[in-house]
């Protein structure tokens, strides 16, 4: 499986080279489960394009999401010779397009990840492994949010009275038993 970050850049580099045949041939998309899955000998550079154009259109087929398809599209799809001369297609300024087309790809991309996501899952149901770990436990290891956690370091008297040492450790004390209180995993 591909890792996020791998998978992240196959799909900016597919669209990048989407005019370009034997450039996809090379895409890491190719060995995901997206094209893969489905049967062998599928994963082949005209099915990751048909995959990304049905993926873009199917995505953004709403009233609210159609200037993010014509983005991808002019960008990619059915490029335009300029990122400029699309902007002025569109009617927007260069600003606003390339505002929509990083809304665009990190959308499609984030849409395609769960899709390869749910692949995994579906595989792992029909065929578990033998290794010690599954790759179900692989896959919600992988689509957890990081653990977070609060430190909260001791306060420092920088009065020098020694008086007011128990007040600064009940200020310590009482922060930790609030973060305790609203947030028990992050401790």
């Amino acid at each position: 499986m591909l890792a996020r970050s791998e998978f992240e850049n196959a799909v900016k580099d597919a669209l990048r080279y989407y005019t370009q045949v034997d450039l996809l041939a090379e895409n890491a998309l190719l060995r995901s489960r997206l094209l893969t899955s489905s049967k062998p000998g599928a994963a082949t550079p005209q099915a990751l394009r048909a995959l990304m154009a049905e993926t873009a259109k199917a995505l953004f087929a709403g009233e609210h999401d159609q200037r993010l398809y014509h983005v991808l599209d002019l960008t990619y799809l059915n490029p335009a010779s300029k990122q400029e001369v699309a902007a002025n297609r569109l009617g927007v300024s260069y600003s606003t397009y390339r505002r929509h087309l990083t809304a665009g790809v990190d959308r499609l991309t984030e849409w395609l990840w769960k899709q390869e996501l749910e692949a995994l899952r579906v595989e792992t149901v029909a065929e578990p492994t033998n290794g010690s770990a599954t790759a179900g436990e692989e896959l919600s290891g992988q689509s957890q949010r990081p653990r977070l956690s609060i430190v909260v370091l001791p306060f420092l008297n920088l009065s020098q009275d020694p008086s007011v040492d128990s007040l600064i450790d009940g200020i310590g004390d009482s922060l930790i038993t609030i973060c305790r209180a609203r947030c028990p995993a992050a401790l």
